[in-house]
């Protein structure tokens, strides 16, 4: 998992981006990373830690 420093720097980043485009600010979301991490373990144990993907 991501350190929180590490977290804020890629969404400052992100968003000094974004400002360029004329985007709004995002603002980094605890529950969405919380689920987004159970989700990522979901697949890791279904996959036995490998993840792939099929060319169309």
């Amino acid at each position: 998992m991501a350190s929180k420093q590490f977290s804020r720097d890629l969404v400052r980043e992100h968003n000094v981006f974004r400002k360029k485009h004329g985007a709004s600010s995002l603002c980094l979301s605890g529950k969405l990373c919380r689920e987004a991490q159970r989700f990522e373990s979901q697949i890791n144990k279904a996959k036995q830690g490998t993840l792939s993907h099929e060319s169309q």
